[in-house]
Formats: structure tokens, C-alpha cells, sequence
């Protein structure tokens, strides 16, 4: 008997966005974020960087975008984008913050 790895890797597949032509992988984020989002629906996959959602067909060896149905899920949608664009922002605030600090300060403050 096998141990079942060939499946796994059969499974590991990738498609492109047909809206901004990023990887998306069946076994990364892109499963994972409709969900996190509150999408309940079964069988979407999400592109992590346009935040696109596609219905899909996966086979050992192939993935496909069958659909985009990101009109259905809308409001979802704009909640990660508006979440996703606060934390760029508060991140971008604590890096200029940080290089105000300036080098030797942030060096010197590792031994205080």
C-alpha cells in the first residue's frame, strides 16, 4: 500500500487569474481566504492578490478556473480589500516611524 503522496502532489496545482494573472496554487491561501472572508460557498478558489474568486475544477495533474463570480460575493470582497489597505497603511506609518529613529538609535536601543 502507498502512503498516499502521489495524490497530495497530484493535487498540487496551479492556475493562472485570468483578471491580473497571478499563481494560484490549490493548496495555499487561495483555498483559505473565501473562508476566512465569509464565504460559505464550497468550491471557490480566491487570488490573493486581486482578491478575484473563481469556481474551479480540480483533477490529479490539472486545476481550472472555471468561472469568475466575484460580482456574487461583493461585500466580502471589499471587506478584505478595506482590511487588507489598513494594514498596508498602518504598516507603511510604523516603517517611517521606525527609519525616523535612524540606525544608531535603533542599534543602540537593542542594549538598553
Amino acid at each position: 500500500m502507498g502512503s498516499g503522496d502521489w495524490l497530495m502532489n497530484a493535487l498540487d496545482q496551479n492556475a493562472v487569474c485570468t483578471k491580473c494573472g497571478a499563481v494560484i496554487n490549490s493548496q495555499s491561501e487561495s483555498v483559505l481566504l473565501p473562508k476566512k472572508i465569509g464565504i460559505t460557498d464550497s468550491g471557490v478558489l480566491m487570488c490573493v492578490k486581486c482578491k478575484s474568486v473563481f469556481t474551479y475544477h480540480l483533477v490529479p495533474g490539472r486545476l481550472t478556473l472555471i468561472e469568475n463570480v466575484s460580482s456574487k460575493y461583493k461585500a466580502n470582497i471589499e471587506k478584505v480589500k478595506s482590511n487588507s489597505e489598513d494594514a498596508n497603511i498602518e504598516k507603511v506609518k510604523s516603517n517611517s516611524e521606525d527609519a525616523k529613529e535612524g540606525f544608531f538609535k535603533k542599534l543602540f536601543k537593542k542594549w538598553q
